[in-house]
């Protein structure tokens, strides 16, 4: 007898998600499909011009989608390439993504199209497979504001990472399983109009499955009209595919850079990051 498998969807914001009645991924069991994608930005800019950097950019969004669902580019098995001058841009964009996949070398076709918006030069789909990992038909985690007690079972699990754990002040969401236990933490600090992400941390057999994602991508959500800063020792590439880009530690403001996050020892040689404010 066969077992029905849930299925999972998530989206990027895009107008036309909603507009045209689609999701940016959808995972049923092992199967995960990522919807066609283009160089579409955080801000919700695009990257103009060159083929190539607009791949680079695609393949950055597509990483992204399959966090969402617990699935990473290594997993992917199939992708189909749409350009709108295949003579002129094919070797660019091949190039650009074999450096991506060059590893995994999924199915590909690559044909000539034209594309929704004037600006588009490629779009990409991607299907993947998860292998071995977590049961396939384990219900996801789901994130909600930090209950009573939930702050002193953050505060172990930084520890472990060697974060700072979450104060009365710092607006904190959780990450539930199945059992409502906690695996995953995020946390904001507003200071006016600017705020601090911090104490991002996740159970170590809960990593590579979106989790974190899901988390800030619910912080910058609701604090979109902030500008929010973040100092990370090693994922700063995690964060970049969520729209913060890399800073100059001088260029932090002083009532930041005051703060015990931005003081706290083992951040003193780590990168800062900066996601400017969006207008609502």
């Amino acid at each position: 007898m066969l077992r029905a498998m849930r299925r999972y969807r998530a989206g990027s914001g895009a107008p036309w998600e909603a507009r045209f009645g689609y999701s940016r991924v959808v995972r049923v069991g092992p199967h995960v499909v990522v919807t066609g994608t283009t160089a579409t930005l955080p801000d919700g800019g695009h990257v103009d011009g060159d083929a190539a950097a607009q791949t680079r950019q695609i393949v950055l969004n597509l990483a992204r989608a399959l966090e969402r669902v617990g699935a990473r580019l290594d997993d992917v098995v199939r992708t189909r390439i749409f350009v709108t001058d295949i003579a002129a841009d094919a070797e660019a964009v091949g190039r650009a993504h074999a450096e991506a996949f060059g590893a995994a070398r999924p199915a590909t076709t690559m044909v000539e199209v034209g594309l929704i918006a004037p600006w588009m030069r490629v779009e990409i789909e991607a299907d993947a497979f998860l292998g071995a990992g977590p049961p396939l038909d384990a219900p996801l985690t789901h994130v909600v504001a930090a209950r009573d007690g939930d702050r002193a079972v953050v505060a172990a699990l930084a520890a472990t990472e060697d974060l700072l754990a979450p104060g009365p002040e710092v607006e904190l969401l959780v990450a539930l399983d199945p059992y409502g236990t906690v695996v995953a933490a995020a946390g904001l600090e507003r200071h006016g109009e600017r705020g601090i992400l911090r104490t991002v941390v996740t159970r170590a057999d809960h990593r590579g499955r979106g989790v974190a994602t899901l988390l800030v991508d619910a912080l910058v959500t609701r604090h979109t009209e902030r500008e929010l800063w973040l100092v990370t020792r090693d994922r700063a590439g995690f964060f970049a595919r969520l729209g913060f880009e890399e800073v100059a530690r001088d260029t932090v403001p002083a009532a930041l850079a005051a703060t015990e996050t931005f003081a706290h020892g083992a951040c003193a040689g780590a990168t800062a990051m900066r996601r400017p404010a969006r207008s609502i």
